[in-house]
């Protein structure tokens, strides 16, 4: 799947920033209006690569996403942080603003176009463990971490009245904010059968064998489908070679783990308690 290009060239204007973690800014570029993330943000340079690597993995697995792109700043280019601090210079993380809202609550997919694509969000969130979406157990007095944010209803393209779901933000996919290192790639990460991206509301819109029918091609990647993307991390970014290798090895050996098993990790969630006599007929 060839991705689409939009690349700004230069910084234009600072309109304001977001109350967020990552302290997002929304500003003008000559490619027109954008979200950026600076290198000081709150969360760090790693989350800006977490963000690169997971929207472009994103499209690539054939969800709908925000056009990104790596924008360098200069000196004189004043967005700012917080009302003290600039961003600092050197290549920012911008995705291209869309129309269109966040998603409010479940009653906005009855005009949802693209509900086919649930199915592939559950798989690919698994598959990065993107804590920020939705993962269970991993909120306050262990209830789920749940952030509707992250999905956007934009009426690009879409019929009129309708709105195509898309996924966003995705700098806390693999480590959920923690220094990505070697440990990324170790079994109790790779084969951790917890699954995310499963929202309540998308509960009656998904079936265990639909889980299962989205995973299947996550048993043929290979590292040629991100190893460009991995790559093109800018070096002020901060991911070591190291962290560079365990990426790639996570990536592999979990794609082959949930090929296998997130048909049963599902019927689980969605059946609890039940016996699950298709067990083992998918692989």
């Amino acid at each position: 799947m060839t991705d689409r290009i939009w690349q700004p060239a230069s910084f234009l204007r600072y309109v304001r920033t977001f109350d967020s973690s990552s302290r997002t800014a929304f500003v003008q570029t000559d490619a027109g209006p954008a979200y950026l993330k600076a290198i000081n943000n709150p969360q760090g340079q790693q989350t800006l690569a977490c963000d690169w690597l997971g929207t472009q993995l994103a499209r690539r697995f054939g969800l709908r996403t925000f056009d990104v792109a790596v924008l360098e700043l200069t000196d004189l280019d004043e967005v700012m942080i917080d009302e003290n601090t600039f961003a600092w210079s050197g290549p920012a993380f911008v995705s291209r603003a869309e129309e269109g809202i966040p998603m409010g609550a479940h009653r906005a997919l009855t005009n949802v176009e693209n509900l086919g694509d649930i199915p592939r969000i559950i798989v690919f969130d698994t598959w990065v463990r993107n804590c920020d979406r939705y993962a269970p157990g991993l909120g306050r007095a262990g209830e789920a971490r749940m952030n509707m944010d992250n999905l956007f209803l934009s009426t690009e393209g879409a019929p009129e009245g309708k709105f195509i779901l898309k996924v966003i933000d995705h700098g806390h996919i693999l480590s959920c904010g923690r220094t990505l290192g070697r440990d990324l790639a170790y079994i109790d990460s790779t084969q951790e059968e917890k699954l995310y991206g499963l929202f309540p509301f998308f509960q009656g819109q998904v079936t265990a064998d639909d889980i299962g029918q989205a995973a299947r091609s996550l048993g043929e990647v290979r590292s040629d489908f991100w190893e460009d993307i991995l790559r093109s991390i800018p070096d002020a970014w901060e991911v070591s070679g190291e962290a560079l290798e365990a990426i790639d090895r996570f990536l592999l050996d979990r794609a082959r783990f949930l090929a296998d098993n997130i048909r049963a990790m599902a019927f689980k969630e969605l059946h609890p308690g039940e016996l699950d006599f298709e067990e083992g007929g998918q692989s």
